[in-house]
């Protein structure tokens, strides 16, 4: 909802080990939290083919996050985000999730693959890595919540109790005090 307790941006790449983990750590969070949570995804994809400057560090990342935005175009990017993070790390062309498993999500194979050679889908992903630039990320997993930065994918343990946190301190009008400076702990 717009006026969500916690807003929480995630600056990922689809390839990235530990952005599937700061994937799941918001999902279960916002299965189970008591507050009201949205949330917003921006590529990063560590792939020099839609990331200029970049090293190809994750080659299939592009392509991953191409096929994200052809899946929101049918209202279930998070329902196949969640399937190209649990088929991590067969995100060629022809092992994209789905094959056989996204026929539920998106039916039309050849629209899909149509979508995916389709300009304006590239200039979408382009213009997500241009928003996580301007955010000042310069790696993921980095995510946002109410505006803080964090980056890296916290241990799975902390993220309820920060987000918590913030949280209640969003409900009292407060900054929420004592929490680290604007980078949390890296992978844990």
């Amino acid at each position: 909802p717009d006026d969500a307790t916690l807003t929480i941006v995630e600056v990922a790449d689809f390839q990235c080990p530990f952005c599937r983990r700061l994937w799941q750590s918001v999902h279960d969070y916002t299965e189970h939290s008591t507050f009201s949570v949205r949330t917003a995804f921006v590529h990063y994809p560590l792939d020099g083919k839609c990331n200029t400057g970049m090293d190809e560090i994750h080659p299939h990342a592009c392509l991953a996050a191409k096929a994200a935005e052809c899946a929101r175009r049918d209202g279930k990017f998070w329902e196949y985000g969640d399937l190209m993070f649990a088929h991590q790390p067969a995100l060629e062309r022809d092992d994209l999730p789905g094959a056989q498993p996204r026929r539920h999500l998106s039916p039309d194979e050849a629209g899909f693959s149509a979508c995916l050679d389709d300009p304006k889908t590239e200039l979408e992903v382009r213009r997500s890595i241009a928003r996580a630039i301007l955010l000042g990320v310069d790696a993921p997993p980095t995510f946002f919540v109410n505006g803080r930065k964090f980056r890296g994918a916290l241990h799975k343990a902390w993220m309820p109790i920060i987000l918590d946190k913030l949280a209640r301190a969003a409900k009292n009008g407060d900054t929420g005090g004592a929490l680290p400076p604007a980078s949390a702990p890296g992978p844990g």
